[in-house]
C-alpha cells in the first residue's frame, strides 16, 4: 500500500513558495500518482508553539513571520504513548482470532520485559502543524479561479486521546491519495485534504482546579478549533471553498468531532458544514474528583508540586512524566481524554445532544464496526468480581444502582448467546463496545432527527480500525476487500461534495429515519435495520452511569 512516506521517496520535480495571509512561507511538493497529481503542502504551522508559559493553556494562531520553506522531508509528531495494556490485549485479540490458547502469564513477562518505547525522534511539544493536500487541477494556478471553490475533508486522527499523528492512524501510515482519486469524477476536479496533529495525553487534556484557574482544560479540543479556523481562513489559497468543509474522525477523531459539534453548548459557529464519525470513541469518566487525582498523579510523576513548576520544566521531563503516568494506567484506561469544563465542553456530549445543545446544522455520517470490543477484550475479566473492576477502570465513578443495572439488568451473565455472548470475556467486549463507541452513534442519529447516514463496518472480525485500510485504500490489496473498499470511498468522497453519499453500482445510501436504517459493510453492501438500536444503547445514551 503507497503511503505517505513512499511519497515522500518520489523525486520533487517542483518546489517553491506560497506566502500566506500570517505570513508564513510553505512549499508545493509536487506528487504522482497513477491517475493524476496532487500537491502536498507539508507541516504548516496553524498554532504557537504550546511550550513554557503557553502549556496546558488554549492557544492562538502564529504571530511571527517565517520565511523558511519547508519541504516536508521532517515531520512533528506530538508526545504520546502507546500503554502496556495495549500490547497486552493486541497479544489476546491475536489468540481469539487464531482460536489457540493464552498464557495470560507468559504474555505479562512478554510485555514487562520489553524494553522502553523508542521515542520517535520527530516528536516535539512544538507540534501544532497540518498537511494540505490539493489536486493539481484544483490549485489556482491551475483552475484559473474560475467557478467555486473544491470542497474540504479536514481529518483528525484517533489514538484514545494519548496517540495519534496527522500521518498516521495507529501505527499504521496512510495517504490521502486514494480519497482524492476516488474524489475525482466529473465534473469535480477532486477534493482537497487537511490532516491536522493536536495535542495528546497530559499535554492537552491535563485538567483539575488549577488548570482552571490558571490554563484551560480541553486544550486538544481548542487546537483542532483552532486548526479548522485556520482552514476558514486560508483554504481559499489552495482552491478550496470555506463553505465546503467536511471534517471526517475515527476513534478518538470522531469523539473530537461530536465535541466540536457541541462545544460551548452549540453556542458558537462551527468551521465546518458536514461532519463523518467513524466509531466515535467517548464516554465521561473525569468528575472533579477524577480530575484533580489524574492531575495529582502527574505532579507527582514530575516530581514537582504546582502547574506552575510544571511549566517550567524541560520538554523531556513532561514528555517522560506522561509516558510514566499513562504506562501505569490498568487495562482500557486512557488516563486522558475530554472533560466537562463549563465552558469548550459544558456537559457530557450525549447529554448535549439529547438536550438540544449543540450545533444542528450540521450534515452528517456516522458509523461503527461490528466487533468494536474485540480489540478492548480482557483477558483478565472472567467472574463478576472481574468485570466489576474493570466497569469501575472505565467509569471511575459509576454509582452502585448504575453498577447494578449494568451488571444484572443490561449484560446478565447469561451465556446461551441469544445476547450476543457467550463468555465472560464476550460480554466484557459487548459492554465495552457500547458504552465507549457503539451507542454514541444512536445519539448521534436520533440528535439529528434521524436524518443521518449511518453504516456499520462489517466484514470479519470487524475490529475497532480495522476501516481505517478501507477508507483510505490506494489500491488493491490482498488484505483487504478492495471493491467494497472503493465503494466506501465513493460513498465518502461524494458525500465531501455534494451532502449525499453515492456508489456507482452500490446500494443506495438510506437516511436512518425512524425505521433505523443503516448500510451494511459486508463483502457485500446492503440496507438492514441497526442492530445498535436497542435498549442498551437507550440507557448508555442518557449517561445515567454517575
Amino acid at each position: 500500500m503507497a503511503t505517505f512516506w513512499a511519497f515522500a521517496a518520489i523525486l520533487f520535480s517542483s518546489l517553491f513558495a506560497l506566502v500566506l495571509g500570517n505570513g508564513s512561507s510553505l512549499p508545493i511538493v509536487d506528487l504522482g500518482y497513477e491517475n493524476g497529481e496532487f500537491y502536498n503542502f507539508s507541516n504548516i504551522r496553524y498554532g504557537q508553539a504550546p511550550v513554557g508559559n503557553l502549556r496546558f493553556r488554549a492557544l492562538l494562531a502564529p504571530v511571527t513571520q517565517s520565511n523558511i520553506v519547508n519541504n516536508g522531508s521532517v515531520g512533528v509528531t506530538c508526545p504520546q504513548v502507546v500503554p502496556p495494556w495495549q500490547i497486552l490485549a493486541g497479544m489476546y485479540l491475536g489468540s481469539r482470532l487464531s482460536n489457540t490458547s493464552f498464557d495470560l502469564a507468559a504474555a505479562e513477562a512478554a510485555v514487562a520485559a520489553m524494553p522502553p518505547q523508542p521515542l520517535d525522534p520527530k516528536t516535539s511539544e512544538d507540534c501544532l502543524f497540518l498537511d494540505v493536500f490539493v489536486p493539481r487541477a484544483v490549485f489556482p494556478k491551475n483552475s484559473h479561479g474560475s467557478g467555486k471553490g473544491a470542497p474540504v475533508l479536514v481529518w483528525i486522527t484517533g489514538g484514545g486521546f494519548i496517540a495519534g499523528d496527522k500521518t498516521a492512524v495507529g501505527d499504521q501510515l496512510y495517504s490521502p491519495e486514494g480519497l482524492i482519486k476516488a474524489s475525482q469524477t466529473a465534473p469535480s476536479k477532486g477534493l482537497i485534504f487537511v490532516s491536522i496533529n493536536y495535542r495528546l495525553g497530559a499535554f492537552g487534556f491535563l485538567a483539575g482546579s488549577e488548570v482552571e484557574a490558571d490554563g484551560n482544560a480541553n486544550a486538544g479540543l481548542h487546537d483542532q478549533r483552532l486548526a479548522l479556523e485556520w482552514v476558514q481562513n486560508n483554504i481559499h489559497l489552495f482552491g478550496g471553498d470555506k463553505g465546503r468543509v467536511t471534517v471526517m474522525g475515527e476513534s478518538g477523531g470522531g469523539s473530537s468531532i461530536m465535541h466540536q459539534i457541541t462545544a460551548f453548548g452549540g453556542k458558537s459557529p462551527l468551521p465546518f458544514t458536514q461532519a463523518i464519525m467513524q466509531s466515535p470513541a467517548f464516554i465521561s469518566k473525569a468528575s472533579n474528583w477524577q480530575n484533580e487525582v489524574t492531575f495529582k498523579t502527574f505532579l507527582n510523576h514530575l516530581n514537582v508540586s504546582s502547574l506552575q513548576e510544571a511549566r517550567n520544566l524541560p520538554s523531556e521531563n513532561l514528555i517522560n512524566g506522561n509516558i510514566a503516568q499513562i504506562s501505569a494506567g490498568g487495562f482500557v484506561d486512557f488516563s486522558y481524554g475530554p472533560t466537562v469544563d463549563g465552558t469548550f465542553t459544558p456537559g457530557i456530549p450525549q447529554r448535549l445532544l439529547s438536550s438540544g445543545a449543540f450545533k444542528k446544522n450540521v450534515n452528517v455520517m456516522v458509523a461503527y464496526n461490528s466487533w468494536e470490543g474485540g480489540l478492548f477484550q480482557s483477558p483478565y475479566v472472567t467472574n463478576l468480581s472481574t468485570l466489576t473492576d474493570l466497569i469501575k477502570v472505565i467509569i471511575p465513578r459509576v454509582s452502585p444502582g448504575a453498577l447494578s443495572e449494568i451488571t444484572d439488568g443490561l449484560y446478565p451473565p447469561v451465556f446461551g448467546g441469544f445476547r450476543g455472548y457467550k463468555t465472560w470475556g464476550e460480554l466484557q467486549a459487548q459492554l465495552t463496545a457500547d458504552a465507549a463507541l457503539v451507542c454514541g452513534t444512536t445519539s448521534i442519529s436520533r440528535a439529528f432527527g434521524n436524518q443521518t447516514y449511518a453504516y456499520e463496518f462489517a466484514i470479519a472480525p470487524g475490529i475497532h480500525g480495522q476501516d481505517m485500510a478501507y477508507t483510505f485504500a490506494t489500491g488493491p490489496d490482498p488484505s483487504i476487500d478492495y471493491n467494497v473498499a472503493k465503494s466506501l470511498q465513493q460513498y465518502i468522497t461524494s458525500f465531501v461534495d455534494n451532502g449525499t453519499p453515492v456508489a456507482i453500482g452500490s446500494p443506495a445510501f438510506p437516511k436512518y429515519g425512524p425505521d433505523n436504517k443503516i448500510l451494511k459493510f459486508g463483502h457485500t453492501i446492503s440496507q438492514t435495520t441497526d442492530p445498535a438500536a436497542n435498549e442498551r444503547c437507550e440507557w448508555w445514551n442518557k449517561a445515567l452511569y454517575y
